[in-house]
């Protein structure tokens, strides 16, 4: 498993989300070449929002989840 999954399937669990429904949004990572933890930390929140259109609540515990300090 990736780094990027990892914390997905993490963030997932925190907002009660089976992992098969954080797998689109694990593709849509990918698919866009963000496939590091440092990469997704450097996506701004128009890039959240308009390109990616991520839930804002998804954003908002992606985002502390990076910032805990906690990822391994």
């Amino acid at each position: 498993m990736s780094e990027v999954e990892d914390l997905m399937i993490r963030v997932g669990q925190k907002l009660k989300k089976k992992p098969e429904a954080m797998q689109p949004f694990i593709d849509q990572l990918n698919e866009n070449w963000y496939d590091s933890i440092e990469s997704i930390r450097e996506i701004d929140d128009d890039t959240w929002n308009n390109s990616l259109k991520f839930p804002s609540r998804l954003v908002k515990v992606i985002k502390d989840e990076i910032n805990s300090g906690k990822l391994y």
